[in-house]
């Protein structure tokens, strides 16, 4: 059941902080103007950042009988870019390890990193106070993991191509042997003697084993190939060229203001409630 007392006491207390805003509403309207005009201040002296992104394809080595491997899990390489030891060294190259400026600290703070979902693709965002500075910084940031990822596939590439050349030169002396047993064949006389048997069934055997070598080399030879092929073992590379945002994309100083300008409205509204309950609880 409706009860009216209760409503208008409702009514009353709605009235009554109606009122106390009404009689403190500088402090209301105040703050926030406050808070816009210090964060319109604040915003105009905030240098605007630029973003470099970039995908980048993980390189892979190729295995035998199988797919190529990663040369790194992309968790690992994602880990490995958020290390300060892995900014140092961009740093490094950079020629700017050591110095205390906002651009390396901007350089610390905005490189960002993620590996994409069901892709063996690396995403990397860096922010430079200019175009050409966010760009020089992700050059360089996807330059060192280049050579750390060129340093590790290096062996199993270099060996993997020695055992290719070595098969090449094993098939051609293979070969160069079964050809001179041909022609040594070719030179016997057509005279059918007990020695001639004898020797053409050496020769026959001698053939043989050749024929076996000669293929199995030739599996050896395409499965290194195979290995190398371009497909298969390629380094870590650019899946895109980079692209560097066409303006700023931060700070956001309409937003800034704006979370400013709610913030001292919510503050201004406390100090008038905290304000009028002082009051009442001093009389």
């Amino acid at each position: 059941m409706h009860n009216p007392s209760l409503a208008s006491h409702d009514d009353i207390n709605l009235l009554d902080l109606w009122q106390i805003l009404a009689r403190r509403k500088w402090w209301v309207l105040g703050l926030p103007l406050l808070a816009v005009i210090s964060a319109v201040v604040a915003v105009t002296f905030m240098k605007p950042q630029w973003e470099a992104k970039a995908a980048i394809r993980v390189g892979m080595v190729g295995q035998a009988g199988q797919a190529g491997q990663a040369i790194e899990p992309s968790a690992r390489i994602v880990e490995r870019m958020k290390l300060k030891s892995f900014e140092d060294a961009v740093l490094v190259q950079l020629g700017l390890l050591g110095e205390k400026t906002s651009e390396v600290a901007l350089f610390r703070s905005g490189l960002k990193v993620k590996a994409l979902p069901n892709t063996d693709l690396i995403e990397l965002k860096v922010r430079g106070y200019s175009q050409e500075s966010a760009e020089r910084f992700a050059l360089a940031t996807v330059g060192y993991l280049q050579h750390i990822h060129n340093e590790m596939s290096a062996s199993t590439v270099q060996r993997t191509k020695q055992l290719l050349a070595q098969v090449e030169r094993e098939l051609a002396q293979t070969r160069a042997e079964r050809e001179k047993a041909l022609q040594i064949e070719s030179l016997k006389d057509k005279v059918i003697t007990e020695a001639n048997f004898m020797g053409n069934i050496v020769l026959a055997n001698i053939m043989l084993k050749r024929d076996n070598e000669l293929r199995g080399l030739e599996l050896a030879k395409m499965s290194y190939e195979e290995q190398l092929d371009p497909m298969r073992t390629y380094p870590t590379s650019y899946m895109e060229k980079i692209s560097v945002s066409d303006g700023p994309v931060a700070p956001k100083k309409a937003l800034i203001v704006l979370m400013a300008g709610v913030l001292g409205l919510f503050f201004g509204v406390m100090a008038v409630f905290l304000s009028n309950a002082f009051q009442v609880r001093s009389y």
